[in-house]
């Protein structure tokens, strides 16, 4: 109790110099630290130090000072996997799993210690491992390299004779370090060999003297010479137990990093005990974190535990609650806790409580501004300040609105862009104009585009090898080329009976409809029309999956659909106009040798998981819509492509992102590049 007895104002001399402040979250609360000590550098030989039993935060508010110039290492050092020789150690060691895995060798690849020119690198992740993994070892690997290298446009881009001969050197070194290996991903192996195997990789593709070299190169050498020793005794075992252990051992050790720096420091409490600042940020307040809370013990109850003479496991709280009490007591003191961690709701360290408690019972409502910070040096109003966007003139609005000239505006587009170029016309902007072209991920999972176009190469390659036209005929081709796109043989056997009665579907609808044909059908054939705009020619492309002669001496083209195909009222609209337009170049003579023609049918076939037949303009497809005949069809898809083509040709007319966004079905790969969260809160996609 006070001396004169007034408990308020010894409350509030208490609390002078004593601040709390409660984050929204973790990444709040390290910026609100790395604020302060930023903060501190202002006053000329102030000190300040960060204490906290959270080692993840106090990388984290190290990292953050960087983006001031500022270097300042948390005293309990980093953890080896995180030093540049761990990690080259830890992925050769990811990398040796399996060896041919697109992601795991560009990982090990790109690590900054890796001697291989950085473009060459490129090069093989562009014209090599995108897309569907359809190899399984390295030798499949090597074959599928040469395929890429060969043809590179059917990758989307070209690659010179120097940069394709740099590649296939750097695929040959590879190929030496895999023949070279005595181990096995998929056998038993001893730890002995399984990390020598790893030094040697790791040896072999870093730039002398690494790995080996400083303070990290030595640890790691240590600690593999150490896992060789204790891992005798457990004998052969799977590459994945010993990459287990590599990894958790290099997590567990520490090393220090970097010079300390002379005002700022970031210490555990076990370290703050001897030492002081001018200012401490005591972070990481939270229940779990400080104090932490003891481990279960499955095997020693604490009773059985007192008996024996060991230590009660709550010890380590009351020692928790000494440095927190100790550190409090500084003259300049901010205690920072986090209302979420890890992306969960948080509780403030008991002690927090309790000091909210007295404050309260004192102070009573003026207990909230006695434990703020003043709002002059509130390191909230800092943050909110730092992160607030600069002003913008007024009607500002960041929607682009590229208007390119009419030279550099595309004079050639395929019916499919065209489509592409109604929905979202910024796509057609970014791949014709910026020649910006999204790449394919690595490891791609076999999507429904990758199916379609095996479906596709399927139904081809049936037409013109012509082997028995038996639905196991085509199922054994499909499957072959679906296996070519990266389908495992799994997923194959999962789905066989569902495409078996699907392919058998198509086989019986191509022979209902053989009898109205008139010689053989044309299948992947591609044509051109061009068109005057403007004054300007304008090239429209396409690629027909299947033309037919009817006997009637019409034309059918007929457009495969793995997935849903597009509604007659979506073409009517010009939301769709891919087949009317194929029919327009059909009828101009655009097919070569088909010549020009009458189109008399519009087909599309749903070959995906189920089958199903829709023809533009029948009483199936129209519904409740009025008939309109296939030729009004196509009429009405060259006006409505002269109309959009002309307004493009207006140098002023802008490539907008997606102007309506209930026409987008996919969500566009350029919507990050046109920053669409920031001006709009419509969704891109369906």
């Amino acid at each position: 109790m006070a001396g004169d007895g007034n408990a308020a104002r010894f409350v509030e001399t208490a609390l002078t110099g004593l601040d709390l402040i409660e984050a929204s979250d973790d990444t709040e609360e390290a910026l609100l630290a790395a604020i302060l000590m930023r903060e501190t550098l202002e006053t000329p030989n102030q000190t300040a130090a960060l204490v906290t039993p959270d080692a993840g935060l106090a990388r984290r508010v190290s990292a953050m000072l960087r983006r001031w110039e500022i270097d300042v290492a948390p005293s309990a050092g980093l953890p080896l996997a995180q030093s540049p020789a761990g990690s080259l150690l830890l992925l050769a060691a990811k990398w040796l799993e399996d060896v041919s895995h697109p992601a795991a060798l560009m990982a090990l690849l790109q690590h900054p210690l890796v001697r291989f020119e950085r473009a060459v690198i490129r090069d093989l992740d562009k014209h090599v491992l995108r897309g569907p993994r359809v190899w399984q070892d390295w030798p499949s690997l090597m074959a599928h390299s040469a395929r890429g290298l060969a043809d590179p446009p059917s990758r989307g881009a070209s690659i010179s004779n120097e940069a394709r001969t740099k590649v296939e050197q750097l695929l040959g070194e590879l190929q030496m370090i895999v023949e070279r290996l005595t181990v096995s991903p998929d056998r038993m192996c001893t730890g002995a060999d399984w990390f020598e195997s790893v030094a040697r990789v790791a040896s072999e593709v870093a730039l002398p003297p690494h790995p080996w070299a400083g303070e990290d190169g030595a640890a790691v050498s240590r600690l593999l010479r150490d896992l060789a020793d204790v891992s005798e005794p457990l004998g052969p075992q799977a590459p994945q137990v010993w990459n287990e252990l590599f990894e958790a051992e290099a997590l567990s050790h520490a090393l220090s990093v970097g010079e300390p720096h002379p005002r700022l420091a970031i210490w555990g409490p076990l370290e703050a005990r001897l030492q002081t600042a001018d200012r401490l940020i005591l972070a990481g307040l939270n229940e779990g974190v400080w104090p932490e809370q003891p481990a279960a013990d499955a095997f020693l109850p604490r009773l059985f535990r007192t008996k024996i003479g060991l230590s009660d496991p709550d010890e380590r709280i009351g020692l928790s609650a000494h440095d927190f009490a100790q550190l409090a007591c500084a003259p300049q003191v901010m205690l920072l806790s986090s209302k979420r961690r890890d992306d969960k709701p948080a509780i403030s360290a008991r002690w927090i409580w309790r000091l909210k408690t007295l404050a309260r019972g004192a102070l009573k409502d003026a207990a909230g501004r006695a434990l703020a910070p003043a709002a002059a040096r509130n390191p909230l109003t800092w943050l909110t300040h730092i992160e607030r966007p600069p002003s913008l003139p007024k009607a500002f609005s960041s929607e682009p609105r590229p208007c390119p000239s009419i030279e550099s505006r595309p004079s050639k587009l395929s019916v499919t862009r065209i489509e592409q170029l109604v929905r979202d016309p910024y796509a057609i902007y970014c791949e014709s104009v910026l020649r910006l072209r999204p790449l394919d991920p690595l490891n791609l999972p076999p999507d429904v585009r990758v199916q379609g176009t095996a479906i596709h190469k399927a139904l081809e390659r049936f037409e013109l090898e012509r082997t028995a036209e038996t639905p196991d005929a085509l199922l054994e081709i499909l499957e072959e080329e679906l296996r070519a796109g990266g389908v495992s043989d799994a997923d194959l056997i999962a789905l066989r009976h569902q495409r078996l009665q699907v392919c058998g579907d198509y086989l019986v609808w191509r022979a209902e409809q053989s009898h109205e044909l008139v010689g053989n059908p044309y299948t992947e054939e591609r044509g051109e029309l061009t068109l005057q705009i403007d004054g300007r020619p304008f090239i429209l492309s396409g690629t027909a999956d299947r033309i037919e002669r009817r006997a009637e001496g019409l034309t059918a083209i007929l457009d495969f659909k793995s997935g849903k195909p597009p509604s007659e009222k979506q073409v009517r609209a010009g939301l769709s106009p891919q087949m009317p337009l194929q029919g327009l170049i059909a009828r101009e003579g655009g097919y070569g040798a088909l010549g020009k023609t009458e189109i008399g049918a519009l087909t599309y076939i749903r070959f995906g998981t189920q089958f199903g037949v829709i023809e533009l303009g029948s009483a199936a497809a129209r519904g409740k819509i009025e008939a309109k005949p296939v030729s009004d069809l196509i009429q009405d898809a060259q006006a409505g492509l002269v109309e959009l083509l002309t307004a493009f040709a207006n140098p002023n007319h802008p490539y907008l992102s997606a102007p309506r966004p209930e026409r987008i079905v996919y969500e566009s790969a350029y919507s990050r590049l046109a920053r669409r969260n920031e001006w709009t809160g419509l969704s891109t996609h369906d």
